[in-house]
Parts: structure tokens; sequence; C-alpha cells
């Protein structure tokens, strides 16, 4: 009883970090989107890394996002800076381990059916060496 106690005041004091430390919808770009647990992808997966919520939820949120379109260069040099909410947060999330290959997979195979049987699915590491 005690360990579930301890538990969920665990939980919550993480969860009231996260909401302190960057509060949905309250950055710039930013905005509250209803039926998500974050304001972004990469908040999204942050909330699932902390445990906040599961990865059937992750992957739903991630497949639903209205992702913005990616950054473009000037056409002068290759610098590009992706505004908030683009699929970019999602191959960051994954790289810095706030969600697995699995999820990643899971998500990418969603948003992006192929009729390829010899090769279904696609890894992050995957997509950014064919780039």
């Amino acid at each position: 009883m005690a360990q579930s106690a301890r538990s969920e005041a665990g939980d919550h004091d993480l969860e009231g970090w996260l909401n302190r430390s960057r509060p949905i919808g309250s950055g710039p770009g930013s905005r509250l989107l209803e039926g998500f647990s974050g304001s972004t992808p990469y908040e999204i997966c942050e909330r699932f890394a902390a445990g906040l919520i599961e990865e059937s939820q992750v992957i739903d949120e991630l497949v639903r996002y209205p992702y913005a379109p990616g950054g473009t260069t000037d056409g002068y040099d290759s610098l590009i800076v992706d505004p908030p909410g683009t699929w970019s947060e999602v191959s960051t999330a994954a790289r810095h381990g706030l969600i697995g290959d699995n999820v990643y997979e899971a998500v990418f195979n969603r948003r992006h059916p192929s009729s390829d049987s010899e090769n279904p699915s696609v890894g992050p590491e995957e997509l950014n060496s064919a780039g």
C-alpha cells in the first residue's frame, strides 16, 4: 500500500515537473491540440518516456498528429531549421532514446504504408542513411 502511494506520488511529481518546465501550449509556435498529451511530437515522446502515457497511446497520437511541413533552405546554403511540430521531432526523440525503434517503426509504417513486402518496415537508422 505504501509502495503504491509512493509510486503514485512520484508520477504526479514527474508530471508536475514536465508541466512546469514546458507547459503545454505555452512555447513559441505551440498550440493546444485536443486529444493529444503534448503540444508537439517531441513532447508526446517525452511523456511516454516518463511513463505518463502507454505505448499504444504514444503510437496513436504520433500517427494522428497534424505535422507541420519541414523547413526548407534559401537555396544558398543547406541549413534547415524545422519549425515546431515536424516529423523531425519524432526522429530526434528516437535518437535521444525517448522512444524505441519499435515505436518509431510502428508510427512510420502506419503513416507511410508500403506495398514492398521484402522491406515492410523502416527504422530511424535506415531513414537517416537513405537520405
